[in-house]
C-alpha cells in the first residue's frame, strides 16, 4: 500500500493507525476500497480546514476501524462513521481547544468533544450532527 498525501498535512496512513485498520483496507473489494479511499480523503481535506484556520497541528488517534475493533471500544456505535472512512477522532493542542469548539459547532457532519480524555470526534455525514 502506498501512503498517499491527501491533503498538504495529512496522509492516508494517518487515518489507518486503528488495530487492524491497514490489513483491513487492503483487503476491500476494490469498488468498496474506492469508496472508502474517497470517503477519508473527503474527511482529511476537512480536517486540513480545520488545521489551515487555527494554525495548529491535528494529530489523527482513530480514523477507519474494523467492525471487530469498533465492538470492543466503549461507547462506539455499531452504524459508527469510522466503518466506512467518513469519521475520525484527533487532538489538537490545549491552548486551541475552545477554537475548534466555536468552529466545529457551526460546521456540517458529525462533531463531538469528549472532555474527559480530550478529544474530538468528526465525520463527514450528511447534514449537521451532535451528541451528549
Amino acid at each position: 500500500m502506498s501512503d498517499e498525501q491527501l491533503t498538504a498535512n495529512f496522509n492516508l496512513s494517518e487515518f489507518l493507525t486503528s488495530p487492524g485498520a491497514a490489513y483491513y483496507y487492503q483487503t476491500l473489494p476494490i469498488n468498496i476500497q474506492h469508496q472508502v479511499f474517497t470517503n477519508i480523503s473527503n474527511l482529511a481535506h476537512r480536517l486540513q480546514a480545520v488545521r489551515d484556520i487555527l494554525a495548529c497541528p491535528i494529530t489523527i488517534t482513530s480514523g477507519l476501524r474494523t467492525k471487530e475493533h469498533n465492538a470492543v471500544l466503549l461507547g462506539a456505535v455499531s452504524d459508527s462513521t469510522h466503518l466506512d472512512g467518513r469519521g475520525a477522532d484527533w487532538l489538537i493542542t490545549e491552548e486551541y481547544i475552545n477554537k475548534a469548539r466555536v468552529l466545529l459547532n457551526n460546521w456540517s457532519g458529525g462533531y463531538h468533544w469528549y472532555p474527559e480524555d480530550r478529544h474530538f470526534h468528526t465525520d463527514t455525514r450528511d447534514g449537521k450532527f451532535r451528541w451528549s
